[in-house]
């Protein structure tokens, strides 16, 4: 048996009519979710062609660098 009423350690102090701006915001602006955003998956981005040639002559740009040293 706990030594303590549940109830009583949830209770919250004497209202002085401060909100934290944290719930004040769930409270005015609470989030929209639609089928749309929890259906959707994360999709990594696509390179085109030309990109992922200049970031391969990048990458052996940079290690002839870094194995001169």
């Amino acid at each position: 048996m706990l030594p303590f009423v549940v109830d009583e350690a949830h209770r919250l102090p004497p209202a002085d009519g401060f909100i934290p701006n944290s719930a004040l915001v769930r409270l005015l602006f609470p989030e929209e979710t639609s089928a749309d955003q929890e259906e959707s998956k994360y999709q990594p981005p696509v390179l085109t062609d030309s990109q992922i040639d200049f970031l391969n002559d990048f990458r052996q740009r940079v290690s002839c660098y870094s194995h001169s040293r």
